[in-house]
């Protein structure tokens, strides 16, 4: 998994197991381990019947909840990506998660 963070907004890149993982087992993980040994993880969890697209913070990670029906629709479509526009308490800002489809490279 690829991660992207730039101004309010969350980009992953998910390669096609990854894809799979993440209907099938519920979850994937990037983890970060700086050099003084603290681990950094960023997940994606699916659900069922999720209403909406959560985002959480904690020591050490950010997990975003998404619906597993929508993304084995997406998974099973020609759709690259997903956008969600989370709302924030203060007005005026949002956070956008984009998950995406990492194709691999093809040579001509």
């Amino acid at each position: 998994m690829k991660v992207r963070i730039q101004t309010n907004s969350i980009r992953f890149r998910l390669e096609g197991q990854e894809v799979e993982d993440l209907i099938s087992l519920g979850r994937v993980c990037e983890q970060l381990t700086l050099p003084c040994g603290t681990t950094f993880n960023l997940l994606l969890n699916t659900q069922e019947s999720l209403q909406e697209t959560r985002i959480s913070a904690g020591a050490n990670a950010i997990a975003v909840d998404l619906d597993r029906e929508i993304l084995t629709k997406w998974n099973n479509s020609q759709s690259l990506s997903l956008k969600f526009d989370l709302q924030s308490d203060v007005e005026g800002d949002s956070l956008t998660i984009l998950v995406e489809k990492d194709l691999p490279c093809q040579s001509h």
